[in-house]
């Protein structure tokens, strides 16, 4: 029997920094020799009586290091426009390829968190402009949180941060947690029924929202503007209106999976692009394919997550978790 270290989100969240986080994400979006990857995902959901219930699952493997890694994830959400969160939970399994010992199992939400929050670090600095100095926040859950981490950390000129949700109370409570965190950072809570006007003022926006009808409308949007959506990472969701992808230079971090349950999906779905207008962000990064290349332009970026980007976040937590010896550890199988 192998043994396998438990690591909670406390337990993630002490050993890993963000900047190393970053690194992960982007050999894992550049592919780099010995990150193969065979992946699959598997996604059901049903509704009934006015709530979505699904759970998904996704899987691949990493030949440096020689692991697999498995994320499974539930979660219930209204089925109103709002698609307002009720749960999620998650949990990820790392395997040993050659022995096939169970490695680790971690929080599988806070994996999804961090790296999201690289995902769209790396974005930021390869698309948003280098004056940027304000962020439009579209959400005040978890992953609005790891939006905002991963901007402040690529984005050290940022200022202020304006925020809204459908909720008022929780635009609040996200606020009054977040600001002692980032003390050099002004907090502006706005009405959503003012969102119009505020998209129209910023040129960096980011959604992370769990919306099932569009936010973000195409008149609002001014030259210049970049837009990282994050919350669409099942069909149902979505967070821009498909028309903004027509004008707009549009990237991913998996071009096949935008297309399918993205933000992107609508778009292609009803024809108003097609799938090669997506660029990989990975092929910005490698200098195969051009990011912004006009001050003017608008650019959106799709962010709906890989298995390889989560194996090595993972892998990269149990490393550091051995070394400093933190965590449970069990007989399992």
């Amino acid at each position: 029997m192998s043994m396998t270290r438990i690591l909670s989100r406390d337990h993630i969240a002490d050993v890993l920094r963000m900047a190393d986080v970053i690194e992960a994400v982007r050999s894992a979006l550049t592919g780099r020799p010995g990150n193969n990857l065979q992946t699959a995902r598997t996604l059901a959901s049903y509704e009934e009586k006015g709530h979505i219930y699904t759970a998904k699952s996704s899987s691949g493997f990493s030949l440096i290091p020689g692991v697999a890694g498995v994320s499974v994830t539930t979660s219930e959400q209204e089925a109103s426009s709002s698609g307002k969160s009720l749960y999620q939970s998650s949990v990820f399994l790392l395997f040993d390829l050659e022995s096939g010992g169970l490695k680790a199992i971690l929080d599988g939400r806070e994996i999804t968190l961090l790296r999201a929050a690289a995902s769209c670090a790396i974005a930021a600095r390869l698309l948003a402009s280098k004056d940027e100095r304000n962020m439009l926040l579209v959400g005040a859950g978890a992953l609005a949180a790891a939006m905002l981490k991963g901007s402040v950390e690529s984005m050290p000129g940022l200022k202020q941060i304006s925020l809204t949700s459908r909720d008022p109370r929780r635009t609040e409570d996200f606020i009054r947690s977040q600001s002692p965190r980032y003390p050099h950072l002004r907090f502006v809570g706005f009405s959503f029924f003012d969102l119009g006007d505020h998209v129209r003022k910023n040129t960096y926006v980011v959604t992370a929202s769990s919306s099932i009808s569009p936010l973000i409308k195409k008149e609002w949007i001014t030259p210049g503007t970049h837009i990282t959506a994050a919350g669409a990472n099942t069909p149902e969701k979505q967070e821009l209106e498909p028309e903004i992808m027509v004008t707009s230079k549009v990237f991913a971090d998996d071009t096949c999976q935008a297309s399918e349950i993205g933000e992107c999906r609508t778009a292609v779905e009803t024809g108003l692009i097609s799938p090669d207008r997506i660029t990989g962000i990975g092929d910005v990064i490698k200098g195969k394919a051009q990011g912004r290349t006009e001050n003017s332009q608008v650019t959106v970026y799709d962010i709906t997550g890989t298995s390889l980007e989560e194996i090595l976040v993972a892998q990269l937590a149990l490393k550091r978790a051995i070394y400093r010896n933190t965590g449970d550890v069990a007989g399992i199988i």
